[in-house]
């Protein structure tokens, strides 16, 4: 795929969820994890098992206090069911998100093991705590990643600042009918 078609399609995409949006299909999720002891990872997850519409991931959002490695992991298996986190619409008139937003991580019920990793990147924290986007660029237009029917996607952030820190996780989510890849 060309540069040109690449793009192409990128606003062809862009497209779909800018509609889904006007349509009440937007939200915003994300789950805030207080008091994450050193080493320990936390994640946010879209369950989109049992629902016949693809979930666009807008560029995800990690902050924290101190530093972390943040990524992304593409179909990961969920051993264990996480729990439900905060979503909300976007839109004037939302439809209720057909899929799920989880948690999981050490600590927490959920449990997801082994899917395509995306590269890890470190953010830093401290009094100015800095966010930052996983696997992509820091536009908020730009798509992380398209959640088909059946998969589950997650962004995850590790506390490795050497002492407790709070570390929030974020996502901006639109659901598209159909099949548009």
């Amino acid at each position: 795929m060309t540069e040109y078609q690449s793009s192409a399609k990128s606003l062809e995409l862009l497209t779909f969820t800018t509609s889904a949006i006007s349509n009440g299909n937007g939200y915003a999720g994300g789950a805030l994890f207080q008091d994450v002891a050193n080493g320990n990872t936390k994640q946010l997850y879209v369950d989109n098992r049992g629902n016949d519409s693809d979930v666009v991931v807008l560029t995800p959002n990690v902050a924290s206090s101190g530093q972390v490695y943040s990524g992304a992991v593409a179909n990961p298996t969920e051993d264990a069911e996480g729990e439900a986190a905060t979503i909300q619409t976007v839109s004037t008139a939302g439809n209720g998100f057909a899929a799920s937003l989880k948690t999981a991580g050490d600590n927490e019920t959920g449990v997801l093991t082994g899917g395509e990793a995306y590269p890890r990147q470190t953010i830093g924290g401290g009094s100015a705590a800095r966010g930052s986007a996983v696997g992509v660029g820091t536009n908020a237009a730009q798509i992380a990643a398209i959640v088909g029917p059946d998969d589950l996607w997650s962004v995850e952030a590790q506390n490795v600042s050497g002492q407790t820190q709070d570390i929030s996780l974020n996502l901006t989510i639109a659901e598209v009918d159909g099949d548009i890849l």
